[in-house]
């Protein structure tokens, strides 16, 4: 259950009223109170809800390194305060606590086509604190509390930051400090939702990158290569005059002439400047600067400097939510490491507060994109409290009839009437769903059960004959974006949700409800059945994505005739991945399920354009959002195959929810000598892997305590097995 606070104080702001939406609020705020506390301080706590997004300060110090936060939510529903503990950075006496606000998402001043600069929750920045020591409120927001202009003279989730050093406010977070020139706050509006703590893990600066390449494009305008994609911004040291100014473009692609290419990544951004950052200089020797309100994202930065200014040093920092490492995947393929890399870094870059698309043109919370990169964040991470904040984000989002958006958040209507359906709205059944098998966790099917009714209500309020057909089908698909019958699709992922729900139902005890949800699905897969399969295995237009949904959710009554007709097909297309964001998920699935893995490895391996091979291929270091990469090269939803490779070449899965039975059911491909993954859990670490040795698989697994092992391979079971497994095999 989400923790909540009643506050002692009330929401303050800096006395602007938002009557009609701009785009440029000015500077951001600098609030400060300054208090005496008398008598030791044995603990100080600080619980700070500051919007969009806040950096806290208690006598002239950072408290943490956190950054961007708190992270994203509809923030009219709900918003979410942190909670600081300052016991060693106040002292008895006079202390001073001081909080920058910036915009973040909920002012967001740029125009783009997601309406976020017109948001219902939008406002100026706010905030609400309670300072409590030794269990006594000490300090609450209100009107005595003062604020200034900080140097930050504009910052915008999509443009960038500009800042003016001439106009920093030295001590401005120091007790002694004279702030009689400053103003008193006023109080404000509320956000207008519940206010609760905040969960998720907080984004951080995690990597710090030299450039490995400069180009010199003309007199004093330099292209840093940082050598990967990456989310965040650059850091600069710099000397020179006072007034100065340097400016910051941030771009994941060049130009033939070298120079930055941000012709499709902007697109969306109209009226102001897209990933722009700017300095002024004070003129006060070496002044170092990195942007505090926004992020980027981009593998080149174009830098600007005047003549009379020296650029000193210059670094990328990578920013995104700290998310604890849980899982390891190695194989004797440098190309299948590779993929794994690139994959992390997709997942990483693209998980800032929320699970988004990409982290430069829109960075915005496609539930699509979240479905098929929630196993890669399974596998590898420790995630839960990430994604049960986005699912919270998600349902706050539902309507009354159980529609859900495309994005969560959305700024308005968009992603209900376009793009929105059970492709992408699946994942909020495949949130509660991993979470409930990787942590064993029935409080999540709890929280979110009844906005799962309401969907599956309103699916079947727009269904025929038991049939869907609204929202995207196979998107990115190579030949056309809508290559794929919607209907098949589209009630595929439905039928998918009804499954799913059977098993919330059953494991919270609601029998009714199951069979309920069981004479759905049944009369689903009938229905898709008696339209779309035929009896010679082929099913609707015989791509390899309808064929795969035949396979995986087994609406097929003659699957090895399906499962042979997909194989041939593949063999056909030189294993080329035909197929968009569901079928890259579905088909090497079911063909290693149905005896047809080399073909899987193939198309998971092979360097011909489409697939996953031919981006490696072209120096990628980040996925591609569509095979060509004529688009985005930061994107998840092609991510899904880094779970394939947990899943079916290490072949570890959890049989029970929270590992208690673990499944080992490796494929030994032709291609590789040996392969290994981990995955910490509660009671310790599992771990699998497999090598070549003299014409024998030898095989060890080690299976924690609390846990118990099942072992499938070459058509023989062991179950009931603990500890260290190690057994050998004949090719």
């Amino acid at each position: 259950m989400k923790r909540s606070r009643k506050f002692s104080g009330y929401w303050i702001s800096y006395g602007k009223t938002m009557m009609v939406p701009t785009p440029n609020s000015g500077n951001a705020p600098f609030f400060r109170k300054v208090f005496d506390w008398n008598g030791t301080i044995e603990s100080a706590v600080v619980y700070l809800c500051g919007l969009g997004w806040h950096e806290l300060y208690i006598n002239g110090e950072k408290v943490d390194d956190s950054v961007l936060v708190p992270a994203v939510t509809r923030f009219e529903v709900r918003a979410n305060y942190l909670v600081y503990d300052v016991s060693k950075l106040l002292k008895p006496g006079k202390n001073c606590i001081a909080v920058l606000l910036g915009n973040g998402w909920y002012n967001c001043q740029s125009t783009q086509k997601f309406s976020f600069d017109k948001a219902p929750w939008r406002d100026y920045p706010k905030l609400l604190c309670d300072v409590v020591i030794n269990g006594e409120t000490a300090v609450v927001s209100d009107t005595s509390w003062k604020f200034t202009d900080s140097p930050i003279v504009y910052d915008a989730l999509r443009s960038g930051e500009h800042y003016d050093a001439r106009a920093e406010v030295p001590g401005f977070a120091d007790a002694e400090t004279d702030d009689s020139n400053w103003k008193n706050a006023s109080r404000c509006f509320p956000p207008g939702g519940d206010i609760e703590e905040e969960e998720i893990e907080p984004c951080r600066i995690m990597q710090r990158l030299k450039p490995v390449g400069v180009t010199k494009l003309f007199p004093r305008v330099m292209i840093f290569d940082f050598g990967v994609c990456l989310t965040g911004w650059c850091e600069i040291t710099v000397k020179g005059n006072a007034g100065d100014v340097v400016t910051i473009d941030y771009s994941e692609k060049v130009r033939a002439n070298g120079d930055i290419d941000n012709e499709e990544n902007a697109r969306y951004i109209v009226e102001t400047p897209f990933q722009h950052d700017v300095y002024t200089l004070k003129g006060d020797g070496v002044e170092t600067w990195h942007p505090h309100f926004t992020y980027h994202g981009f593998r080149y930065a174009k830098i600007v400097v005047p003549k009379g200014t020296s650029l000193e040093a210059v670094e990328a920092h990578f920013v995104h939510t700290d998310l604890t490492p849980a899982g390891t995947f190695r194989t004797s393929s440098p190309y299948l490491n590779k993929l794994h890399e690139i994959t992390i870094r997709s997942y990483l870059a693209n998980f800032t507060g929320i699970p988004t698309d990409c982290p430069h043109r829109e960075k915005n919370g496609w539930t699509g994109d979240a479905h098929l990169g929630c196993l890669v964040g399974m596998w590898n991470f420790d995630p839960k409290n990430a994604y049960l904040h986005f699912l919270r984000v998600l349902t706050d989002c539902q309507r009354k009839n159980g529609q859900l958006p495309c994005i969560a958040p959305t700024g308005g209507t968009y992603g209900f009437n376009w793009g929105a359906g059970p492709v992408f709205d699946f994942m909020l059944f495949e949130g509660v769903w991993q979470i409930w098998k990787f942590y064993g966790d029935t409080a999540v099917i709890e929280e979110f059960y009844d906005n799962m009714v309401r969907y599956l209500d309103y699916c079947l309020s727009m269904s025929e004959d038991d049939l869907v057909s609204f929202g995207l089908t196979d998107w990115a698909h190579p030949v056309d974006v809508y290559a794929i019958p919607l209907d098949v699709t589209a009630t595929s992922f439905y039928y998918n949700c009804l499954q799913y729900m059977i098993g919330f139902a059953e494991v919270t005890g609601r029998t009714a409800d199951a069979a309920e949800y069981r004479n759905r699905a049944e009369r689903t897969k009938a229905s898709f059945r008696k339209h779309f399969c035929r009896p010679d295995g082929g099913c609707s237009d015989d791509s390899l994505t309808s064929l795969a949904c035949a396979l995986y959710y087994g609406f097929t009554a003659t699957p090895e005739a399906t499962a042979a007709l997909l194989a041939e097909k593949c063999r056909e297309n030189g294993h080329r991945a035909i197929f968009g964001i569901a079928g890259a998920k579905l088909v090497p699935r079911v063909l290693a399920d149905h005896g047809y893995m080399e073909d899987a490895y193939r198309i998971a391996t092979q360097e011909e354009f489409p697939g996953w091979g031919y981006s490696i291929k072209q120096g990628a270091t980040t996925l591609w959002e569509q095979w060509n990469g004529i688009n985005s090269h930061c994107h998840i939803m092609y991510g899904s195959i880094d779970a394939w490779m947990y899943e079916y070449l290490t072949g570890i899965t959890p049989a029970e929810p929270g590992f208690k039975v673990i499944r080992f059911a490796p494929h030994f491909v032709k291609d590789l000598d040996w392969a290994e993954a981990t995955r910490k859990l509660n009671g310790g670490t599992v771990s699998v892997s497999w090598k070549r040795v003299n014409g024998e698989i030898e095989f060890e697994c080690t299976i924690p305590e609390g846990s118990t092992g099942i072992i499938e391979i070459n058509g023989t079971t062991e179950t009931g097995l603990h500890g260290v497994v190690k057994r050998k095999y004949r090719e």
